[in-house]
């Protein structure tokens, strides 16, 4: 009866739409269809309403995306006028997904794992279609290559460009999955890096795993010859810059340090933090050190 039920609400739009995010998960387990998650304020966002009106009720844009896509609006209007059960389904997803600004369009293979999200910039209906099936097709490619592959048989820098991919899609899984084998096999500090600079954008700086991550990567690249101490000294300075109790001297410290420390680095390096400390101490009303 279920299933009847479901085939009968796809046959009876162009596309298939639902606020029931429940609904759409067995639509898109029965059809194994991917689920493109609309976040939107459909009252009161204005470019909700143009993603909600000028592209998704567009015949051009439907056409496109005909059975491909499973579309769930996640609607947060001003003058709510939801049922109780619908309103906190929302709000789980929208804490489910951090989600911050609207409209906000992530897309979901049919297992459920993010492939990636985008917000919404003026485009015609069906060069929007065109940009959701050229990131599902991207997804189904390094999906086969991350997912239905031994990772172990890739070389490292075939994981750094498979990882560079993920990332550019902004598909959490498939970075996570490479991400892991390369931290086990690298000799190097490139996934280390990139582990350490995830757990500092999660607030985990301090962590006993980023100081574990950090000694190993000053360890093994102590002359910065694959730049990871200078990656460091620029995140060091990132986050003294969010520090407000931390005075200007003290916000440039990590750059000045690397700067005295690698004074044979390559001249366009060292000009560039230069120039990053001169113009931190011109915002701040100070008078740069010679």
């Amino acid at each position: 009866m279920m299933l009847a039920t479901i085939l009968a609400f796809v046959m009876a739009a162009k596309i298939p739409v639902t606020e029931d995010f429940e609904k759409a998960k067995k639509i898109a387990e029965v059809h194994e269809r991917p689920i493109v998650l609309l976040f939107t304020g459909s009252d009161w966002s204005n470019w909700s309403k143009k993603l909600l009106h000028d592209v998704l009720e567009n015949e051009e844009f439907q056409k496109s995306v005909t059975n491909t896509f499973v579309f769930v609006k996640v609607d947060f209007p001003e003058a709510n006028h939801q049922a109780r059960d619908l309103m906190q389904e929302h709000y789980e997803l929208k804490e489910r997904f951090d989600v911050q600004d609207f409209p906000c369009v992530i897309l979901l293979d049919h297992e459920g794992f993010e492939i990636s999200r985008l917000g919404y910039v003026p485009h015609e209906p069906k060069e929007y279609a065109k940009q959701l099936l050229s990131i599902y097709e991207k997804y189904q490619e390094l999906f086969f290559q991350i997912k239905s592959s031994d990772l172990s048989l890739y070389k490292i820098s075939e994981l750094e460009r498979l990882y560079n991919e993920a990332c550019k899609l902004r598909s959490p899984h498939l970075v996570g999955a490479v991400l892991q084998e390369g931290i086990s096999r690298e000799e190097g500090v490139f996934f280390l890096l990139e582990k350490y600079s995830q757990l500092f954008r999660m607030g985990k700086r301090f962590s006993q795993e980023a100081k574990a991550l950090r000694d190993l990567i000053t360890k093994r690249d102590v002359n910065n010859m694959e730049g990871g101490m200078l990656r460091l000294a620029l995140l060091d300075f990132q986050a003294n810059r969010e520090e407000a109790i931390k005075s200007p001297e003290e916000v440039v410290e990590p750059l000045q340090q690397f700067i005295l420390k690698f004074k044979d680095q390559e001249k366009e390096t060292l000009a560039k933090l230069n120039y990053m400390i001169s113009e931190y101490f011109r915002s701040h009303d100070v008078l740069a050190k010679q």
